[in-house]
């Protein structure tokens, strides 16, 4: 297919070299397309030869070496050719011309045409076609990065509301814990001045000592296996009318006097008024 169209091309190249040399009156139209096939066939040979040639080349047989004289049947032996008619030979000399001749004007139409495609002209296409291909990753570059910043953007643009409402969010929150806790603290203060009517002074010192002396407390009691509470009864020091009598540790038991746990039972349910005045009858009836 390829050694066809180049036939072809060559063909148009030579019918036009031939026409600007001998003109259209001086060759015959036969002579003519003999002379293009001639060409032809020969340029498709040329092109088959240096394709095989590239591809591989045939290792010649060896033969006689070069410095050593002919043999004596080929020195003296004189190849006599037929001869040719005039009319022939005067033929072929013509063709022969008319074959250098379009094998010149050829060479110079393909020195013109490799004068045009130069290796400079190369260089600057492929410069060109470098800048070219610059040019297209600078705008594909410029429309990654825009791409980039506006997904950027985007993405802080969110993170920024993100960030605003926890912000919020947190300065809710303080605000809440704030306000609890100055309210918490206020109901202390209120409680604390509550209390503080309470509060032992000079002014009531007398009168809180006199309380404390009529109204002992005593937070000791015992346990059974059964879970029965035992309080401690009302020490008999701070009744009044009754003579402090006390032995070292023993300040509510008496001498001789049973204990009291054995005399006044004291259960879990029973309140401690009650208690006091069940252990104020026991001793008076004692």
């Amino acid at each position: 297919m390829y050694a066809k169209s180049r036939g072809n091309l060559l063909q148009k190249k030579i019918s036009k070299c031939v026409q600007l040399e001998f003109g259209e009156n001086i060759l015959d139209v036969k002579l003519n397309n003999a002379m293009v096939d001639l060409c032809i066939s020969a340029s498709v040979f040329l092109l088959k030869t240096q394709s095989c040639r590239s591809i591989s080349r045939k290792i010649p047989p060896p033969g006689k070496p070069p410095i050593c004289p002919p043999a004596k049947r080929v020195l003296y032996h004189v190849v006599h050719h037929r001869w040719m008619r005039p009319d022939v030979v005067k033929e072929l000399l013509w063709r022969r011309h008319v074959y250098n001749n379009a094998i010149v004007s050829l060479r110079k139409l393909f020195k013109e045409e490799s004068a045009k495609n130069s290796y400079e002209d190369m260089i600057a296409e492929g410069a060109r076609k470098e800048n070219e291909e610059f040019e297209h990753l600078l705008a594909l570059n410029e429309e990654r990065n825009r791409k980039s910043a506006e997904k950027r953007t985007r993405r802080e643009e969110e993170e920024l509301e993100r960030m605003e409402s926890e912000y919020l969010k947190s300065i809710e929150k303080e605000l809440e814990r704030r306000e609890t806790n100055v309210k918490q603290r206020m109901k202390e203060v209120l409680q604390m001045v509550e209390r503080s009517k309470h509060f032992i002074t000079d002014e009531n010192l007398d009168e809180k000592l006199e309380e404390a002396l009529d109204n002992p407390v005593v937070y000791d009691y015992a346990i059974d296996l059964q879970g029965n509470r035992y309080y401690v009864p009302v020490p008999e020091k701070y009744i009044k009318g009754t003579p402090p009598r006390q032995k070292g540790r023993m300040y509510d038991i008496t001498l001789g006097t049973e204990h009291y746990s054995k005399l006044v039972p004291f259960s879990a349910d029973s309140s401690r008024s009650t208690q006091k005045e069940d252990f104020k009858q026991k001793q008076q009836q004692s």
